[in-house]
């Protein structure tokens, strides 16, 4: 058959053969059933959505840039783009739901440990400095 692939489609197979009659689930065939589910629910989940790219227009970044036809045709989601100066803008001008920055900045400051700081000391920005930045 053209067009097709020599691959099973879901590769669900457990890596031991059962026998004929024997219908429990190996552990590995579980998973990786979960895991299909799962993905299954994601992509259920973001379509019709939007995926907004921040900065990766303007800074040129190779890596950060996003693949249109992916999003749209894999995921069935829209693609928008909108430059880091928006977001300085909505900060200046308070315009955000102040009640969901508090809990993202608490999500932060509580999964994402700050990095050492490898700038020489004089480059260095105090305490006060980093959290207002």
């Amino acid at each position: 058959m053209e067009g097709c692939s020599p691959l099973p489609a879901f590769s669900i197979y457990g890596k031991d053969v059962q026998d004929q009659d024997d219908t429990t689930i190996p552990d590995d065939v579980e998973q990786k059933l979960l895991q299909f589910a799962k993905a299954g629910l994601a992509v259920a989940t973001m379509k019709g959505k939007s995926y907004l790219s921040i900065g990766g227009v303007s800074m040129g970044i190779a890596g950060s840039q996003v693949i249109p036809g992916f999003f749209q045709d894999y995921l069935g989601m829209r693609n928008e783009y909108v430059d880091m100066t928006e977001i300085i803008r909505r900060i200046e001008e308070e315009i955000y739901d102040k009640e969901e920055y508090e809990r993202a900045l608490r999500w932060v400051k509580e999964n994402c440990p700050e990095g050492e700081d490898r700038n020489r000391k004089e480059l260095r920005h105090s305490r006060q400095q980093k959290d207002a930045e």
